[in-house]
């Protein structure tokens, strides 16, 4: 039951961070908001 909560706060985390770089795409380049996007789309199916 542990894992499962840590895991699920890992990907929230994850959410998190990906959503902060994302809103910032004018210093990260259009190439990484494109890949960051499909990775926050993984995790939001994940979650």
């Amino acid at each position: 039951m542990r894992i499962k909560k840590v895991c699920k706060l890992c990907i929230d985390i994850g959410m998190l961070v990906i959503m902060l770089m994302l809103m910032a795409s004018e210093r990260t380049g259009i190439g990484l908001h494109m890949f960051l996007g499909a990775a926050l789309f993984v995790l939001v199916v994940a979650h």
